[in-house]
């Protein structure tokens, strides 16, 4: 008799959790947007020069010889990303700063073509000319007077 009227009150207070509306978020500023583009931009060449070796802050994220790196007593520590996909500084839409994560080659220049309102053809010739397809897992990068954090 109870257990029919526990599973309609759960029912209840299931539905009524999801039908809580979402807030919407709303992008950052133009400014901000071009400056995190900037920013991705930057740090994608910066990481053209790092190997496996290179001197690293704890917790410090990079993309290293084609894989996702995380600074770990003082090495890089190396995590390769799926098939088809490259380790790539993005830019965070919503807030100030960038996300080191895996995505396409495609997907990495449009992101960054789309915040600083320009292409990104300079960034598929730089990283072929190098042959810097990078690969890595995900990380949120803020700028550094900012701390870490932020979406993408």
């Amino acid at each position: 008799m109870q257990l029919p009227a526990i599973s309609a009150l759960l029912f209840v207070l299931s539905v009524g959790v999801s039908a809580v509306p979402m807030r919407e978020r709303r992008a950052a500023d133009a400014a901000t947007q071009t400056a995190n583009g900037q920013q991705a931009t930057s740090e994608n060449n910066n990481f053209k020069s790092l190997t496996a070796t290179s001197s690293c802050t704890a917790g410090q994220d990079a993309c290293v010889n084609d894989q996702f790196a995380q600074c770990v007593g003082g090495k890089f520590v190396l995590q390769a990303c799926g098939p088809g996909t490259v380790c790539a500084s993005l830019p965070l839409v919503n807030s100030k700063g960038t996300s080191i994560t895996c995505t396409t080659a495609a997907d990495r220049d449009a992101r960054i073509a789309a915040a600083t309102g320009g292409s990104a053809a300079g960034v598929v010739q730089r990283r072929a000319s190098a042959g810097a397809e990078s690969r890595g897992g995900p990380r949120v990068r803020a700028p550094a007077a900012e701390g870490r954090g932020g979406a993408v």
